[in-house]
């Protein structure tokens, strides 16, 4: 689902990311017109609003690629719907003498996320979201940064229209020119093994197919947690 185990990773980029805004950003606007080889587009990682800001400036396209699933950055997207409907955030605590969480219920279900009604609760979201505090540095960072992908020529997901394709249409709601290259580690595998074809037509069928149904058996094998 959405959900991360930890709230260290998303207070870490939060501390992060001002560095790059304050030091990498002009560095970059610098580098890029005197580079050897002419520079005609950007691939970032869209944790890094700024370089949109840089690219725009420059006059260069530029493509913002995201590891995570399209589950999760369609509940990014979501979150100022979510914040306004009152879902966002909730106060969970850890009690020290019981090994299970307390506080607000983990099983209410979350209902302003599309596509997501009938089956998203409280327990399936990022831990960020238990804090009960709006100003919470990881709540600040993803609603802020989240706005940035939609400025991009484009978006590339690690995912497949088989796998997350109804997600997909919602996001494609923000970010239009949405492309689909996944699943990266099972094509690497089907390269490194020597199974790919030279035509990306025949590739994207291989894909499609074979390792969408893979991976689809794979998920419904799953407990549901």
């Amino acid at each position: 689902m959405v959900y991360q185990k930890t709230t260290r990773i998303p207070v870490t980029c939060s501390w992060s990311c001002s560095i790059p805004k304050a030091v990498t950003k002009p560095l970059v606007k610098e580098y890029i017109p005197t580079s050897c080889r002419p520079v005609t587009c950007i691939l970032a990682d869209g944790i890094l609003g700024f370089i949109c800001d840089v690219a725009n400036e420059i006059g260069i396209p530029i493509f913002y690629c995201r590891t995570m699933s399209a589950f999760f950055l369609s509940f990014s997207f979501c979150l100022p719907k979510l914040i306004e409907s009152g879902e966002l955030p909730f106060k969970v605590v850890e009690d020290a003498f019981t090994p299970h969480l307390v506080g607000d219920d983990l099983y209410t279900p979350i209902t302003s996320v599309p596509g997501m009604e009938g089956f998203l609760r409280r327990r399936d979201l990022p831990t960020f979201c238990r804090c009960g505090d709006l100003s919470d540095p990881s709540i600040q960072l993803f609603k802020t940064e989240i706005q940035e992908l939609p400025r991009a020529h484009g978006l590339i997901l690690n995912t497949m229209e088989h796998l997350e394709g109804p997600v997909l249409s919602h996001i494609r709601e923000h970010c239009p020119n949405l492309y689909t290259i996944g699943l990266v580690h099972a094509q690497l595998k089907s390269k490194l093994a020597g199974t790919t074809t030279s035509s990306s037509t025949s590739s994207s069928k291989v894909y499609g197919k074979k390792t969408g149904a893979a991976s689809r058996g794979w998920t419904h094998n799953r407990p549901n947690l």
